[in-house]
């Protein structure tokens, strides 16, 4: 099974935040539709293809497995940030 995850680029370096992002919901929806894939590839894969090298060479992703832990702990780590920041600005924790 091969990931393909084609998707519009809704920000533009030109235009302001208020002007390009799209409504929260939108964006719950879009990492919810990721995530599924992901979880998808993982289920369906097995342990030689999550092992297999990348059908196109990449430095930081050696295998397919890689590439999804990387993905995992990326998200992980920023999901964090998000969580500093809200305790910064003194908002309620997202449960």
């Amino acid at each position: 099974m091969i990931l393909n995850m084609r998707h519009s680029t809704p920000f533009r370096a030109s235009s302001t935040a208020a002007t390009t992002l799209p409504p929260v919901a939108e964006l719950w929806a879009l990492l919810e539709r990721t995530q599924a894939s992901i979880v998808g590839l993982v289920e369906s894969s097995s342990d030689a293809e999550l092992d297999r090298p990348p059908l196109t060479p990449h430095p930081f992703f050696p295998s397919l497995g890689q590439a999804v832990y990387t993905v995992a702990t990326n998200e992980a780590y920023h999901t964090g940030q998000v969580g500093v920041l809200r305790k910064a600005l003194g908002k309620p924790r997202i449960a």
